[in-house]
């Protein structure tokens, strides 16, 4: 029950993180779109359409990475804590 409420807890917290890191990078969004735009002009429709897909897995990855890194951090966190309390 404990372990249930801590990992709701950190799904939450984590993506509370994802959505930080969304809004620290906002000007690369915007950067991208730019892009994007670009290339729409240029490029045949399915090969713009490939770069969406990729687009859209990269953001998926770099989601991932956000969450794992700060899941990651938590559990070193309490094993630093657990570590800290037997020292004590």
């Amino acid at each position: 029950m404990i372990k249930e409420a801590i990992n709701t807890i950190v799904e939450k917290k984590s993506w509370e993180v994802v959505k930080l890191c969304e809004t620290v990078t906002s000007d690369v969004d915007v950067e991208i779109n730019e892009l994007m735009k670009t290339i729409k002009k240029s490029a045949p429709i399915e090969v713009f359409e490939r770069i969406l897909e990729i687009e859209d897995l990269y953001t998926q990855r770099q989601t991932e990475v956000v969450k794992l890194a700060y899941n990651k951090g938590f559990d070193n966190g309490l094993h630093l804590y657990k570590e800290l309390k037997n020292m004590l």
